[in-house]
């Protein structure tokens, strides 16, 4: 950049493990031009991260997030909702935590549920195998069809009841968002946005800290002009 072989405003994104990023090491690459950091977080509760077996970070999360956004640097999250063994304090705190650093900055893609890629320890766990669904897909063009892990339930019944009405209400609410808005791209984090107001209709007091998710926040990280929508 300094000789005028990279443009100025060129920008970088990287991922890294959460435990494993220290403040030096965020100085260096914000001087560099990164602008984005993808960290696995998959989730907040430390019951939930013992049974992904990532315990460990537990202790780094917060600090790490603090330090990448003092630094000038966007972190973006993946998490997991609901885990096979999941409480509902589990999901409610870990929701609660998103919800905090959204308002900080962070972009967050939330997943409902476990997806159960082929070899992974989880997809392989025996005393998972009943919880893991399963669709019948055909291969386009072809004659050839293959069952595909969707998703791995959790055990117990109310969060199962938790995941479908919530799976329903963020497929009807992106319908009414696309029907009376226009909306027909859903990147991550406003699908997020989507998720957590599904969340509050459905499950009016397990987040009271995300009060300022409303349906007009979500119309304006769209970035839709509701004026002309209206």
């Amino acid at each position: 950049k300094a000789d005028g072989r990279l443009p100025p405003d060129l920008s970088f994104i990287a991922s890294c493990r959460v435990d494993l990023m220290d403040t030096p090491c965020l100085e260096h690459m914000k001087k560099a031009g990164f602008r984005l950091i993808g960290y696995g977080v998959e989730s907040f509760s430390r019951n939930t991260l013992r049974e992904y077996g990532k315990e460990e970070i537990y202790d780094k999360i917060d600090t790490t997030l603090k330090n990448t956004i003092d630094a000038g640097i966007k972190p973006f999250l993946d998490i997991i909702l609901v885990s096979p063994e999941s409480t509902f304090e589990d999901v409610s705190y870990t929701l609660g935590k998103c919800v905090e650093y959204m308002g900080k900055g962070c972009e967050i893609s939330i997943y409902p549920t476990v997806v159960p890629f082929a070899g992974s320890g989880m997809c392989e766990d025996p005393n998972l195998q009943s919880l893991i669904r399963y669709e019948f897909i055909t291969i386009p063009r072809t004659q050839v069809g293959v069952w595909r892990g969707v998703s791995i339930e959790p055990r117990r019944g109310e969060l199962k009841d938790f995941v479908v009405n919530v799976n329903w209400a963020v497929k009807k609410n992106i319908s009414k968002l696309t029907a009376e808005y226009g909306i027909t791209r859903f990147p991550s984090r406003l699908r997020s946005l989507v998720l957590i107001w599904s969340v509050q209709e459905l499950y009016p007091n397990m987040l009271s800290c995300a009060k300022d998710v409303t349906f007009d926040s979500i119309i304006k990280a769209a970035g839709v002009n509701v004026s002309k929508t209206l």
